[in-house]
């Protein structure tokens, strides 16, 4: 043997390697039998061989985010261009994007995807729901036709179920 091959390094790999071959042995399940003196043909114990499972399992937080690109532009003087609106979930349950906003905007109709939200007067207004995990992203622009005093903000809150 060389004496380069007794370095720390191989030396420690060797170990572990016998030292995981040892415990991966270790956890076999094996049944030993003894030949009887009836038994001709047995020299010594014989092992018989089974069915193995191995199982994984592993935990995952659950992670959700919302966020609007920041890109206000005004768009004829009524329809304000908030941007896109990009949402990531992974809760199996599903989730629930929220736009939280202040009185003074209640009545002024959030647009997503085409599709109208008008904000309701509590303060909180539900905009989409989803049944499982997604990462999607989403045009949102704010009509103020039917809104006298735009004064306020809107945030925008997921919640997963």
């Amino acid at each position: 043997m060389k004496i380069e091959s007794l370095k720390p390094q191989f030396i420690m790999g060797l170990l572990v390697g016998l030292l995981a071959m040892l415990l991966l042995l270790a956890s076999l399940p094996a049944t030993v039998q003894f030949a009887s003196s009836e038994s001709s043909n047995a020299h010594g114990p014989s092992i018989q061989s089974g069915t193995y499972q191995i199982t994984l399992r592993g935990f995952v937080p659950t992670i959700c985010r919302v966020s609007v690109e920041p890109k206000v532009t005004p768009a004829g003087g009524v329809l304000v261009d908030l941007g896109e609106m990009k949402e990531f979930c992974n809760s199996p349950n599903g989730y629930i994007v929220y736009a939280d906003h202040t009185p003074n905007v209640t009545g002024a109709v959030l647009i997503i995807d085409g599709r109208s939200v008008v904000l309701s007067p509590h303060g909180s207004t539900m905009l989409l729901e989803s049944r499982g995990p997604g990462n999607r992203t989403h045009k949102v622009s704010l009509d103020l036709r039917n809104h006298p005093a735009p004064k306020g903000y809107i945030s925008f809150r997921i919640q997963p179920l």
